[in-house]
């Protein structure tokens, strides 16, 4: 093969037409994966969750989905926890076992949560299950208990 060339190739418009096509909908196909919520996921930052700490309702429940020993560590106020990987499906419970599995009465369908975790990898996770179970009014802290920590933000243990 030493000295061998090879022979240019020469691709018909129509050829790279489909190819082109082939890499959008595989992009389309990716992309709802990696949001199931398809944009309904509402983000907060540090200010918006000091702004819901600020002026406390029933209406809101802020879920930390962090490991329990976590939880214990240090918590945003008035948080519950739901350990995301202790209990992935917690939240598709009827009420009894959802309080007896996890701790805490089992939010309505109407109520505002908020999930957050360390970094905001268990938080995504734990809203994207939420709404595959009927809650639509999601937010995620994206940056999580670091970001809240970093910021200043008071905690709880």
């Amino acid at each position: 093969m030493h000295g061998a060339t090879l022979a240019p190739m020469t691709l018909s418009f129509l050829q790279i037409a489909m190819v082109a096509a082939g890499l959008l909908f595989l992009r389309a196909m990716f992309s709802s994966f990696s949001d199931p919520t398809n944009g309904a996921l509402k983000l907060i930052d540090f200010t918006g969750v000091q702004e819901i700490l600020n002026a406390p309702s029933p209406e809101y429940v802020i879920i930390d989905v962090r490991e329990r020993s976590e939880f214990r560590g240090g918590h945003i106020p008035n948080a519950v926890n739901m350990p995301f990987f202790a209990s992935p499906g917690a939240l598709g419970l009827d009420e009894q076992e959802f309080e007896k599995k996890v701790g805490f009465k089992k939010p309505s369908l109407e109520q505002k949560l908020l999930f957050y975790c360390r970094s905001g990898t268990r938080s995504k996770r734990a809203a994207a299950k939420a709404f595959s179970y009927g809650y639509e009014n999601v937010s995620n802290y994206p940056g999580s208990y670091q970001d809240w920590v970093s910021h200043g933000g008071r905690t709880e243990k």
